[in-house]
Order: C-alpha cells, then structure tokens, then sequence
C-alpha cells in the first residue's frame, strides 16, 4: 500500500482550469465531488467492479476515476463521440458491471442508468489527504483511437502510470509552479494521461480545453499567458491554428513555454520552426504508445531533426529483424518498461511481446550512435507489392519533395494481379498538376514504387485525436471507384 499526501495548500489551489467557460476545479472539490458521485451512484457496487463512463464533462470523468480509485472499482473511459451499434460492440467485449452516462440520447438507446450528477462546492478544509493504492491494482481502462482498425482494450496500473509521470518529471525538471496545457480529449490517453492524471499525481494545475470541436486557441493562450514554467502537449493539428492566432496578437501576450511537446513521430519542420520563433520555445518531439505511454523524448542533451529522442531511463529499446539488429540498421523497434500494459483486456491469448517480454510496437525504425531513436514507418504501413515488401513513408517523403505539396499519405488495396496496389492522396498550397507531379517523381522513385493513382484533397480527415484517419482515406478512395 502506497501513500499519496495533498496538504492544505494543495487542496485549496486550483486543479483544472476552463478558460472558455471561466470554470475551475480545486483538488479539493475533485475529492469532495468524488465522495459525493460513490454516495449518490456506486454504493452497490464491488470491490474490482469494472464501470464504465461515456461523458465530455472533464470534471464529471476526473471525479469518476478518484471516485473508482477511492472505493476499489476499475474505472474504464470511453469517448462519446461512436454511435450506438461501436458503443454494442465494446459493452460485448468487455465484462463490463456497470455503465454511465450524463448523455440522455446515449442512456435511451442503451438502456443503462443515467447519472445525475452536481459537483459539490462544499469547502470542507482538511489539513491533510492521505490517498492510497496498491501497486499492481489496476489503475484504468483506456481505449486505443483505433485509427488503424478495431480499438484496442488497454488495462494500466498504477505503478505502469506513476513509473511514467515521475520518469518524465526527471527527464523535464519541473519546476514547482510548473502549469500544464491539455488540448486533447481526456477520454483518451494523450489526454487524460498526459495532462490531467500527471497533474494529480504530481499536484500541478492543468488549463484544460481539449475538445477538439470547441478548441478555442485565442481563449486557451489568453488564459495561460500569466502562467509559469508552462508544459504544453499538442498534437500536429494543433500548431497550424496556434500559429494563426498568435500572429494576430501581441507577442508580449504570448504564453511563455518551458516546453511544448508535440506526440507524434512525423512534425512539418517548416510549422516546428515557425512555432519555436513565435513562442520562443523548443517544440519538442515525443514518442509513445497507449499501452506503454511515454517512450521517448527529443530534448537533451542535443536535438537532432526527424528523431523522437532518447528513450526515458526507465525505457529499454530493441530493434528486431529475427536478431537484435546493431546501432543504424533498421528493424522492429521493441519496449520494455514498467509502464508496459502487459496485453490488452479482451485479447489476452494476442502475442503482442517476444520472449523476452519485450513489446512489439509495429513501428519501424532504427537508433544511432548517440542513442536517438528514429521512426521510419510502421509495419502495418509496409506494401506487399509483387512479393516486394515498400515502405510506404518512403513514398510520401519522396512525394512531399514536390514543390507546393504540404502533406503525402499512402495507402494501399488488394489486387489480384499484384498483391497490392499503391494510391496516394496529398494537400498542397496551390493546385496540382499531376501530370507534372508524375514527371517529377519519375526520377525518384522506381516503377514499384510509383502510386497508381494521386488525388489531391483539400484537408486530410481526422479523428478525435487530431491523427489522420486511414480507415476514413480508404472510405474516400471506395468512393472513388477505384
């Protein structure tokens, strides 16, 4: 059993921040609203009872999760945003003991109880919180975006959780009045882990605005303009809007970041430029998965372009091609943490580690001689064309070499005669001439390698997270009639 402690002053001071409705929630509402949500809904409920919440309301799903951890239930997040018949299939998937919800058109079709819920406002002042947990109990359940296929059910513990936070509170230095910026949804991991439970844990102030449809950038840099040593997560989505809102504003009005963190293996080096001389600050590239959470960063003690850093300390990197590969040679990039998930909830018989318990990410990359690890691309993204196994980063940054082509995203279907055939779609500033683009890449890329087809598209589709979603590009290219 382990002992978390909130003192007086912490429990007075703020904890979640809305600066488009002027709301903010101190520590010590999150407990009282919590104790208040077991009161009015849970009472009947289990020890290790799984429940399961479908809200947007940051507060209600933070109260939920102190809630559950209070009282011994394993609280599961799930975004509001599917329809009813995805809602079925994850309730099919999951032994699920109870289901809530503070949307009536979800709690109709469903059938599940509805809760309604106020937070207290009650001041109630403690000297002291002693919040406890053990170890190995499980934590959360999260959602992978599923932008790839089928969303994956991931258990974490506490100590996969805390291992992480305190690795990245030592790899950062935060400072004591450090405030934290969540842009994206808490019902995912980006969000909820990497803003508003590290707040908890480390008893930090987190300036939330992370619905991606009510995203207000003016309202967001305005808010966080008076903070200090700020910790900005953001996704690439992010950074083109910031940059046109900040352009309109006075620079002495500007957030000042101590770092701004950007989680994705791919960053537009022209927008991380702009971003770094608007807000006088590094945009640093981070690297991590749901199951294993933070990865890699690319902060210290050098920066190198293109790479996603050094691994944590905590973190161990392998690269695999049927043998552990040496230093510049490309492979399977493979995990060992302690904030490894383990495996996921409803798949327990999938191999997802090798046998030395290593997790097997699906991405492709390689480390170089100072440590930095690279991505280059995922094995799901590789084309089996003609027995020839193409990696399809390969094509768009050949693509994105195009004058005026900002984005290249290639994807691939089935064909009977050569295994699978290449499209390609891509964004640009100005129109394309594609018989000029297909000249152009004549030089570049082999006759394998060369899409059948390139449609231009105005903007690329997202999902909640602000990646791109392949299974909507692929809806596209069926639409087509290809």
């Amino acid at each position: 059993m382990k002992l978390l402690k909130f003192n007086e002053e912490v429990l007075c001071s703020c904890f979640i921040f809305d600066p488009v409705n002027n709301k903010e929630f101190t520590f010590n509402q999150s407990f009282e609203s919590a104790k208040s949500l077991y009161q009015d809904n849970f009472k009947a409920l289990d020890d290790g009872d799984k429940i399961l919440l479908i809200s947007s309301d940051v507060y209600l799903i933070f109260s939920f999760i102190l809630s559950s951890w209070i009282h011994n239930f394993i609280p599961a997040i799930i975004s509001p945003n599917l329809n009813i018949i995805e809602y079925r299939k994850i309730i099919k998937r999951m032994s699920i003991n109870s289901i809530y919800t503070d949307i009536q058109e979800i709690h109709c079709n469903l059938g599940i109880p509805l809760i309604n819920f106020k937070f207290s406002t009650e001041s109630r002042m403690r000297n002291t919180i002693n919040f406890s947990y053990e170890a190995e109990q499980t934590a959360i359940i999260l959602f992978s975006s599923g932008s790839t296929g089928k969303q994956k059910i991931i258990p974490l513990s506490f100590n996969n959780i805390l291992s992480n936070i305190y690795s990245f509170s030592q790899a950062f230095l935060l400072k004591e009045k450090t405030t934290f910026l969540c842009t994206s949804p808490v019902w995912f991991a980006h969000g909820l882990y990497n803003s508003i439970l590290t707040c908890f844990f480390l008893q930090k102030k987190v300036i939330f605005s992370g619905l991606l449809s009510l995203f207000n950038a003016s309202k967001l840099l305005e808010a966080s303009a008076k903070e200090s040593g700020l910790i900005y997560h953001l996704t690439p989505s992010m950074i083109p809007i910031l940059l046109s809102v900040s352009s309109k504003m006075n620079t002495k009005d500007l957030p000042k970041f101590a770092y701004a963190i950007c989680g994705t293996s791919f960053l537009d080096q022209k927008s991380k430029f702009s971003f770094e001389k608007i807000f006088k600050t590094k945009l640093i590239q981070q690297y991590g998965m749901t199951e294993v959470l933070y990865i890699s960063f690319n902060n210290k003690p050098i920066i190198k372009p293109k790479s996603v850093g050094r691994p944590l300390e905590i973190v161990k990197i392998k690269i695999w091609n049927g043998k552990i590969l040496e230093k510049n040679q490309e492979g399977q990039i493979l995990i060992n943490s302690p904030s490894f998930c383990g495996g996921y909830l409803d798949e327990s018989n999938l191999k997802i580690t090798n046998n030395e318990g290593y997790f097997i990410t699906g991405d492709i990359g390689y480390i170089d001689d100072d440590g930095y690890l690279f991505i280059t691309g995922r094995e799901k993204d590789l084309i089996k064309k003609g027995g020839v196994a193409i990696s399809s980063s390969e094509i768009n940054t050949k693509i994105e070499g195009y004058e005026k082509i900002t984005k290249a995203i290639t994807i691939s279907q089935l064909d009977e005669n050569v295994g699978e055939e290449i499209y390609c779609f891509i964004t640009a500033t100005t129109k394309i001439k594609m018989s000029n683009l297909k000249d152009y890449l004549r030089d570049k890329l082999t006759p394998s390698l060369m899409p059948k087809k390139i449609y231009q598209i105005k903007n690329f589709p997202l999902n909640e997270m602000g990646k791109i979603s392949r299974e909507e590009l692929i809806n596209i290219l069926m639409s087509k009639n290809v």
